[in-house]
C-alpha cells in the first residue's frame, strides 16, 4: 500500500522494492526520491502466492546496482512447518545470514557479489486485514547507520478473501506543545503513513500552544500507527514520537484520551506535544454497511 521513509543517513535517498512470488522475481517499484517523513503509494501492486517476498534496497547512484544497499525484507507465508511461529520460534534470530530460508533466486544471488542482506521479517497472518513493519528489521550483516523505512500493506489469506472494512473511527481532538523543539516548530500528524493534518505553526506559550484539530475522522484497524512529525525547510524532519492505537476488549471508546510525545537523544532540543484523541466503534447501516466516520459524529 505504502512505504514510508523514517529515518535516512543523507538528506534523500532512493529506496527501491523488489518483489518475489514463490521465490522468483516479479517487478520492482522505484527508486523513488524520498526524506523523513516522505511516503509514497505502492498501490496496485497485488502478490499471489505460496510464498511472496518483499526486499527493500536503496540506491547507489555513483555505482552500479550490484553495489546498492539491501536494507533487509519481509517474507508473507500461509503456514510453515504445519502451523504458524515466529521468526524466534523458527530459529531465524540464531541464524547467520547463509543459514536463513533463502528467498531468491540462485541466479540472482549469484549475480550480486556483495552479499545479500537476508536478514528479514517473517510475516504470520492469522486473518485477512492491514499491516505493517518497520525495515531493517534487525541489524544485518553490515552497517545501515540509522536507516528506517516502514511498509504498510494489506494480506488476503484466501484469494476469494474479500477487502475488511476498518471497524473504528479515530478521532484527533487537539494537540499542546508543552516544551518546543525551536522558537517555533511545524508539526504534522500521519496516521499509518499518511499525513492527517499540518503542518501547522506551534509554540510552547500563547495562542500558538494549543490547537484544534479540525479534520475528518480516520478510517483505522485495531492496530493503528500515529506519528507526530515536525516540518523543517532546511534540515530533515524530525520524528516527535510514534504510539500505536491497539484495540482490545476493553478498550475505552468514546473517552477522550492523551499521549505524550517526548523524542529521543537524536532529535536535538528539547521538544514534548501532548495529542488528545477518541476512537469510536464504526456503526453499520440496515444494510449492516459501515457507515462513514465521518457521518457518524
Amino acid at each position: 500500500m505504502h512505504l514510508e521513509c523514517i529515518e535516512t543517513e543523507e538528506s534523500t535517498e532512493e529506496p527501491y522494492v523488489c518483489l518475489y512470488i514463490d521465490r522468483l522475481f516479479s517487478r520492482k517499484l522505484g527508486p523513488y526520491d524520498m526524506q523523513n517523513g516522505d511516503t509514497r503509494t505502492l498501490g496496485g501492486n497485488n502478490l499471489t502466492g505460496e510464498h511472496v517476498g518483499i526486499l527493500l534496497s536503496e540506491a547507489d547512484s555513483s555505482y552500479t546496482e550490484k553495489y546498492d544497499d539491501h536494507l533487509g525484507g519481509l517474507e508473507i507465508l500461509g503456514e510453515w512447518r504445519g502451523g504458524f511461529a515466529t521468526p524466534e520460534e523458527m530459529g531465524l534470530d540464531r541464524m547467520s545470514p547463509v543459514e536463513r530460508p533463502i528467498l531468491y533466486s540462485a541466479e540472482e544471488i549469484a549475480a550480486t557479489p556483495r552479499e545479500l542482506d537476508l536478514t528479514r521479517v517473517v510475516h504470520r497472518s492469522h486473518k485477512s486485514g492491514f499491516h505493517y513493519v518497520t525495515l531493517p528489521y534487525h541489524e544485518g550483516s553490515y552497517d545501515h547507520g540509522e536507516r528506517r523505512y516502514r511498509l504498510y500493506f494489506y494480506v488476503y489469506l484466501h484469494e476469494h478473501d474479500r477487502y475488511l472494512q476498518p471497524p473504528y473511527c479515530l478521532d484527533l481532538v487537539s494537540l499542546e506543545c508543552e516544551n518546543a523543539q525551536q522558537w517555533k516548530d511545524y508539526p504534522y500528524i500521519k496516521v499509518n503513513g499518511l499525513t492527517v493534518w499540518g503542518p501547522t505553526r506551534m509554540r510552547d506559550r500563547g495562542d500558538a500552544a494549543f490547537k484544534s484539530i479540525n479534520v475528518d475522522p480516520v478510517n483505522i484497524y485495531d492496530v493503528t500507527s500515529v506519528m507526530l512529525w515536525e516540518h523543517d525547510d532546511a534540515n530533515k524532519d524530525d520524528l516527535f514520537g510514534e504510539f500505536e492505537v491497539r484495540i482490545g476488549e476493553d478498550f475505552n471508546f468514546g473517552q477522550d484520551l492523551t499521549v505524550t510525545f517526548a523524542p529521543d537523544s537524536t532529535i536535538t532540543g528539547d521538544a514534548r506535544y501532548t495529542l488528545t484523541y477518541r476512537v469510536r466503534q464504526r456503526r453499520r447501516d440496515i444494510h449492516g454497511n459501515y457507515v462513514d466516520c465521518s457521518e457518524d459524529t
